[in-house]
Formats: C-alpha cells, structure tokens, sequence
C-alpha cells in the first residue's frame, strides 16, 4: 500500500508539472504577467490621463495591474484623438510597459533583468522636538535598491527586491539627516518588501507574495484596503474584461494580538476579501466589495470560496468581522471624474436598534470619501487638480471583541535593540474618528518633470487605533471628531522632481506644518517647516 501511495503522489506531481507546463507555454502569445506597483506611480497617472481625456472611466481601482491589464486599458483609448500631451504620455506607457531585459534567451522561454537604484535623501525641519513626520517611513526610500526579475516561457513572472533602507524607529530620531547607512544598527533587516511570483494570462493572473496593495479611488487613501501598511503577505486571484474585473484576496498577518510582545497572545490573523468591478457606457464605474477579518487558530475549507458572501456565514463574532464597501465614478466630460466610497464596518439595522437599545447598543461605524479630480492637458503635460472629502466614524475598523482592520506587524528594532508592534491601519492612513479636506495642483510630463501643491486640512479626534472599543448610548451619540479639543492639523506641501537623463532624477518635498490642540490638548500648538531634497539613479539596460 506505501508503494502504491508514493506511486499515485508521484503521478499527481507529474501531472501537475505537465499541467501547469502546458498553460505556460501554449495558451499565451506573450508573457505579460509582470506586475508593476503602486510605487510606480506615474504609470498609473498617465493611463488615468488619457482615459479622461478620451471620455472614459477611470481604469480598474484595484491595484497593481499586470502589464495584460495595463494593454488592456490603454486599447480603450485611440492615440490618435489625443492632444499632444497625450500622446507624448501614452508613449511613455507604451515606452514603460515594453521595457528591456538584461539576458534573453534566443527561444524567448527565459527573461531576466536585474537594476540597481541608489537614492539619497537629507531630512531636515525646522523644530527638533516635532517628531510627526509628513515624509513617512513608506514614503522614505531604501539607499539601496536591487530589483531582480525574471519571465519563464509565456505566463510565469517572478521578482525579488533586496533594499538596504534604515530601520523605522529611525524616523523622527534628530540625528537622522539621511538616508544613508553609517551603522549596522540602522539597518531594517526584515527585507525584502517586494517578492512574489505570478501565473497568468491575457485576462487572468493569480499572484502570491509579498507586495503592497491598494482597493479604491480615493486620492489621500481608500477605506477598505489602503497602500499605507508597510507592505502586504497574500494570495491574489484576478480576472479582468473591458467592462468587468472580478479579484479575490487572502492576506496574512503577523500572528500577534495587540499589547506587549512580553504579553500579547499569538492567533493567527487572515483578511479574506473579494470585488466586483463594472462599468457602463464606458463612462461609469461601480465596484462592491466584501471583505472579512477572521482571527483562529485554525483554518476551515470554506474560507477558500471566493464567492460566498461572508456576512451569511454568520461566523462567531469574537473571531470574525466583516466590511462591506462601495465605490462610484463618472466621468460627465472630458478631463474630469467625479467619485465616491462608501464603507460599512458596523451597520445598525432598525431592528437591532429596537431590540438592542439598552446600554449593548452597537455604534454605526462608517468611512465617507467624495471627491472630484480633473487632468487637462497643456503642452507636453497634464495640469491636474483634485478636492477630496474623507470621513472615518469614531468606531470604524474598531469592533468589540472582534479582529479589528488593523496591522500589527512585529518588528526586531537593531536600532532600539528591542522587539516591538508596529500598527497601521488597513483601511484610510489615519484610522477612526477622522475628518480631511484635501485639494492640490500640479502639472506633470512625464518622464520630464513635475511640480504639485496640496493643502491638507485634518481634523483628529480622541479615538484612535488603540483606544478599546465601546457600546452603549454614549458611543452610539458620538460623531467625528469626538472629544472637545480635536487637533486640528493644516499641512501645505510643495513637491516636484526633474530627470534630465533617464537614470538621474533630482526632487524636494517641502511642508509647512501647524497643529492646534496637539494630541487633543487645549491650545497646545505645534508648527514645523520639513524638507526632503532627493537625488535617484538607476543603473539598467
């Protein structure tokens, strides 16, 4: 019987590699499976651009794309009804998603491509004792950057990316100017951020990795899923058409609870989400997600089925809670979008209200984003603006007794010489009990130069990640920002790079800072003027 056992394991391998050899080789024309990030953020800029331009609704918000789904947007859009800055951007799309290989074998079944980026960044502000950076430790970038990726046959892609960045307990420490590495104790050693390998094909992909991603089409943050954790461990499937885009995910956590690391009790951690994505008249987009934060020590099959609708499984409520969100965008004329989410962590039906008004009432917890942007071209560029609203209910991604949507990531500090919980939101940056207006304006050629000013007006209640939950009829009567003295932070920024040559570019980010009622403190206030010049180089093919 063992005999027969290892034969029949053996034979379900070879069928599998048999398989799996036969999809990547045969059903593809090319091999466009390389993902390319957020962080490649101009990529994501001038599609937006010329879809405007061209009539269209945005793209998918649901990000990265392969380079299949980048070629899939940009053949919605005709280069020759573009103006002259649209042109000169969708070149620079095509020019990017063509890009080159280091070694290519002559049978086309092997690519690989390695770069080295080096960057140097000064910080400097004007009060040592202010801390807050706006230029945070996501936003810094490594000294080092080795990008090592690699195509096999016609559907299978893979990247590494070792950095050498500091550590980021480092960040608000006066001593640190740069980000130049002077002591092994600097060093962040839970590298690399991004490393992951994908499978797929002209409307398919399924990745599994690390790498950052991000649900939504709000432009300071998205509710659900958001870009501002440190990055993200998970599995991905996606499909995608000109008018519809299914995407399930599965993202892991660290698997320790809030609290001391001395004290905090390990259970393992899973976000499970999927999304819908639609669009009609090639001028409205509608995308609605469910997503589900499940906490156990123990894994069930069921999990693994994308197209459940989680809140009916009516899990246990200790271990799990589920969000649900929804997003609009219309285009109503050339170069403008008009757009909204809406995010329901905790939804207080009219019976519960009747049958739970006692002192277990449940708080509705909501997030609001509404916003317009536009992107009108002029000479080789796009002139853009944007306002956007945003507002995070004193209890949202915060339930009692449930996992809350939040990371909890642990770090080994060589710096500090200690262990520690590193915690960020999952959804919009700045968590709960949140109000911002933004609005900005630039003008951008990419591959060029750019030059942006934003004005960010953010009001902060006394709720935040860490504050434990709370029912009853004083929670469920709080509105954001609660508290009686809400710090209310004014941020004006002014950012712009240039790249003369294709391996150079040169940048600053300056920000004026002012703060009132500092840590909800009355009249406790705050200002600060921060400055991060930059210069990158890129040594590729």
């Amino acid at each position: 019987m063992k005999y027969t056992a290892n034969c029949m394991k053996s034979k379900i391998v070879v069928l599998l590699f048999l398989f799996v050899f036969y999809v990547t080789h045969y059903t593809f024309a090319d091999n466009d499976q390389k993902i390319f990030s957020i962080d490649f953020d101009d990529l994501y800029t001038a599609l937006e651009s010329v879809c405007l331009e061209s009539g269209l609704s945005l793209p998918s918000t649901s990000r990265p794309y392969t380079r299949s789904e980048f070629k899939l947007y940009l053949n919605r859009v005709s280069r020759y009804t573009l103006s002259t800055a649209g042109k000169h951007s969708y070149d620079y799309l095509i020019d990017q998603l063509n890009g080159n290989s280091l070694y290519k074998e002559q049978n086309g079944n092997l690519d690989i491509n390695i770069k080295v980026k080096t960057n140097i960044e000064g910080y400097f502000h004007s009060k040592a004792d202010y801390l807050d950076w706006e230029y945070t430790y996501q936003d810094r970038k490594p000294v080092i950057d080795i990008p090592f990726e690699i195509w096999i046959m016609n559907g299978f892609y893979a990247i590494m990316n070792p950095v050498l960045k500091k550590d980021p307990y480092t960040v608000g420490v006066s001593e640190t100017k740069t980000n130049v590495i002077t002591s092994f104790s600097d060093v962040d050693g839970h590298f690399p951020f991004k490393s992951f390998f994908t499978v797929g094909g002209d409307h398919w992909n399924v990745m599994m990795g690390r790498e950052t991603l991000s649900w939504g089409n709000g432009t300071t943050g998205n509710l659900m899923l958001s870009d501002n954790a440190d990055y993200h461990d998970f599995v991905r499937f996606t499909t995608f058409w000109k008018a519809f885009k299914f995407t399930t995910t599965y993202i892991g956590f660290d698997n320790w609870k809030v609290g001391d690391v001395s004290t905090a009790k390990e259970a393992a951690k899973l976000f499970l989400g999927h999304r819908i994505e639609i669009r009609f008249f090639d001028r409205i987009g509608i995308a609605l997600s469910e997503s589900m934060m499940l906490e156990s020590n123990s894994f069930e099959p069921r999990y693994l089925n994308p197209f459940m609708v989680y809140h009916n499984w009516f899990l246990n409520d200790k271990y799990a809670n589920v969000n649900l969100g929804l997003e609009l965008e219309f285009n109503p004329y050339r170069w403008l979008s008009l757009y909204g989410q809406l995010c329901a962590d905790q939804i207080q039906s009219a019976y519960e209200k009747k049958e739970y008004a006692s002192a277990d009432a449940m708080p509705n917890a909501y997030g609001y984003i509404l916003g317009v942007k536009g992107s009108y071209p002029l000479w080789k560029g796009y002139l853009n603006a944007f306002f956007e609203w945003v507002k995070t209910d004193p209890w949202m991604y915060l339930m009692e007794g449930q996992p809350d949507y939040i990371v909890h990531r642990r770090v080994i500090s060589n710096y500090l010489g200690d262990k520690k919980i590193r915690k960020q939101s999952l959804g919009y940056w700045l968590g709960p009990d949140s109000v911002v207006f933004a609005m900005g304006v630039g003008y951008k050629v990419f591959n060029m130069f750019d030059i942006e000013i934003e004005l960010d007006l953010r009001q902060k209640g006394e709720i935040s990640i860490d504050t434990p939950f709370e029912s009853g009829p004083e929670a469920v009567m709080l509105n954001s920002p609660t508290g009686d003295y809400p710090e209310k932070k004014s941020v004006l920024s002014i950012s712009g790079s240039y790249t003369p040559f294709d391996f150079i570019t040169i940048g600053s980010e300056l920000y004026w800072v002012h703060v009132l009622n500092s840590q909800n403190k009355p009249g406790e206030k705050k200002d600060d003027v921060q400055w991060v010049p930059y210069i990158s180089f890129e040594l590729s093919r």
